[in-house]
């Protein structure tokens, strides 16, 4: 089994999942997330800490702030793969 290469988040991929949290948090300013896509980028996350970190902060917090965000990708990047992975995603685990 090869081993995936983790790269960079794309400003495409970004833009995505800003555009989900924004979603999910309607409530903040366009300034506001157009900060947190700032301090995402100078994060140098990969997309799937960036997709993981994201889904972790809409499944927890009630109030998206920018550290939550940046947190949680942190921690993504510190542990390694799936710090955040869920139940649903590992049928495994019961």
């Amino acid at each position: 089994m090869s081993k995936a290469v983790n790269t960079e988040a794309k400003k495409g991929e970004i833009t995505n999942a800003v555009m989900r949290l924004s979603e999910a948090f309607p409530y903040n300013r366009q300034s506001f997330y157009t900060l947190l896509a700032e301090r995402i980028d100078a994060g140098k996350f990969t997309k799937e800490q960036l997709e993981r970190a994201v889904d972790h902060v809409i499944d927890t917090c009630s109030q998206l702030t920018i550290a939550s965000v940046i947190n949680a990708a942190n921690e993504e990047k510190k542990s390694g793969y799936n710090f955040y992975r869920s139940d649903r995603e590992n049928p495994t685990k019961q």
